[in-house]
């Protein structure tokens, strides 16, 4: 006898065939993403980087690891893969938890590689990589916010992860309006509340300026982060002609989601509309850290956001082959960005 599927696994009529193994959580999926992360990954680890520093970051953790690996840059690589493959995981699991993705499925995770990977990787997107664990943390933290009665913890929390993320990638500082604007949402009428994951991102900070002020360092501290903070300056949209064609072709995927998203019948409940608010402020968030002046397309929150509407568009999507295509574009977009590296 064949192999039985489940049965939110069995295999629709005329289903896309790209799709339907990615609607599936079996080990042969994870050593398909397993070999995703890989492939992506070689241009890295064939041009790994002789230095670790990068100019206009203030962003302490950062520069700790950065210093700590001086000695051999290319094990800084690989502690980046893998939590680049990390997060690829953690990111799937958040979507189906949260009903943003076929339950079961490696959606998620296949679209955050392919999607993150449309952007070349370089030591300057070693930050960002390194404090996307705790984005998302902060991300499922705020999806499941609305469903307890005392939020402080929660809110707390939240504005723990995105200070410790600021402090291995500074622009995440910027996503702190995010969270007061998505408790908006939530309809929070109490004004202390909002004050909770202020407090919750500054304690780091404030924990960190102590032990140099015990170790006479606090001067230093200042001289070399607050004028990073300070001079944050938003800059015009300079981007090269690669940049250029993967910003259009990943808007053409996020109308071509965002239509599919509207014609299905999806879930329209409270917690759902709630979730998507959050996501859109999230995306919002994301194109204005765009703008900070760091190197373009080294900040790569505006794709983690994309992926989740294409995950939810994928999700949605049953009986058409514009599943597979956008798997394939996707596919094939990051693979001529990584390995033009090479050239």
């Amino acid at each position: 006898r064949g192999r039985e599927f489940p049965s939110r696994h069995r295999p629709r009529p005329n289903e896309p065939v790209m799709l339907r193994f990615f609607r599936k959580d079996y080990v042969e999926q994870s050593v398909v993403i397993m070999l995703m992360l890989v492939t992506a990954w070689v241009p890295a680890f064939v041009n790994a980087p002789r230095d670790l520093y990068i100019y206009g970051n203030p962003a302490p953790l950062y520069n700790i690891l950065a210093s700590a690996f001086s000695f051999a840059p290319w094990l800084m690589t690989v502690l980046v893969f893998a939590v680049f493959s990390f997060s690829v995981f953690f990111f799937n699991s958040i979507l189906t938890a949260n009903q943003l993705s076929v339950r079961n499925s490696t959606i998620g995770a296949m679209t955050a590689i392919v999607c993150v990977s449309s952007a070349a990787i370089s030591v300057e997107s070693y930050p960002f990589v390194l404090a996307c664990p705790l984005i998302l943390a902060a991300l499922q933290t705020l999806y499941v916010l609305f469903l307890t009665e005392k939020p402080e913890s929660y809110l707390f929390n939240i504005g723990l992860f995105l200070s410790m993320a600021s402090m291995l990638y500074m622009p995440s500082a910027v996503l702190i309006m995010w969270v007061l604007l998505s408790m908006m949402i939530f309809g929070y009428k109490q004004i202390r509340l909002y004050f909770v994951p202020i407090l919750g991102f500054v304690t780091p900070y404030f924990i960190m300026m102590s032990v140099c002020y015990f170790t006479r360092d606090l001067e230093e501290f200042f001289a070399l982060y607050s004028n990073g903070f300070l001079g944050l300056e938003f800059q015009e949209l300079t981007l090269t002609t690669m940049e250029m064609i993967v910003l259009a072709v990943e808007f053409v995927l996020f109308v071509l989601s965002y239509l599919v998203l509207k014609s299905s019948k999806s879930d329209n409940s409270v917690q759902m509309r709630k979730r998507m608010g959050v996501t859109a402020v999230l995306l919002l968030s994301s194109l204005l850290m765009m703008t900070l002046q760091v190197p373009m397309m080294c900040n790569g929150m505006i794709l983690v956001v994309l992926s989740i509407y294409y995950s939810m568009a994928l999700s949605a999507l049953k009986k058409s082959l514009t599943a597979d295509i956008m798997i394939i574009v996707m596919m094939v977009g990051a693979c001529v960005v990584q390995y033009l590296q090479l050239l």
